[in-house]
This record gives structure tokens, sequence and C-alpha cells, in this order.
């Protein structure tokens, strides 16, 4: 995966359907890889994850600060994409990777 979505990705500007595309290979990556690997991440488009994960705001807002190709109102709008797509799909929302990690490596079928 990281040699399809790169850190440069972040460093530009794209269209709606360039965002589109790339993160549907994303997506269909991600099904494939998901039959032998745990996946923590949130690379998608229409991928459903197992799990969600939302830091706590002041969490957020400390990592975005250290990051110069982020912006707190961009990761907002995933956050909100991410919350309903958890709404949706019913999926689980946890606040910290580790207790995420823990839910689908207890749940998953690879074990």
């Amino acid at each position: 995966m990281q040699h399809l979505h790169s850190a440069t990705w972040n460093t530009r500007k794209h269209s709606t359907e360039e965002e589109e595309r790339h993160y549907k290979r994303l997506d269909r990556e991600l099904a494939v890889a998901t039959k032998t690997h745990y996946i923590m991440g949130s690379l998608f488009w229409d991928f459903v994850p197992d799990a969600i994960v939302v830091i706590p705001d002041k969490k957020l807002r400390q990592r975005v600060a250290q990051r110069s190709d982020l912006e707190y109102s961009r990761v907002k709008q995933i956050e909100a994409t991410l919350k309903a797509m958890a709404k949706k799909h019913k999926v689980r929302v946890f606040d910290t990777f580790e207790r995420a990690s823990r839910f689908v490596v207890a749940t998953s079928a690879l074990i």
C-alpha cells in the first residue's frame, strides 16, 4: 500500500476525479490485502473498514500541528466522513488505535 500512496500525495492539490480514481485503486488493493493481512488506515473510497479510530480532538490538533502537509479543517472533514461511514455500515468507532486493533484481531477471520 505504501507504494500506491506516498507521503508526496498530500503535497499537491488534486481534482475530485483524481482523488476518486486514486482512492478506488487503493480500495481494490485493500480488498486483496485483507485476505492475508490486518489493515489499519484510512486510505479508502468505498472500502468499509472493520473499525474506525477517531482520536480525541486535543490529540488530533497536536498531531496535525506537527505535519506541514495537512490542515486541521481538512482532517475534520475526513473525520466526519469516517463517522458517517461508521453509522451507515455499523462500524465500531474507537478512540485509540490500540483498542481498534484489539477488536479487529479478536473478531477477525484471519485468526
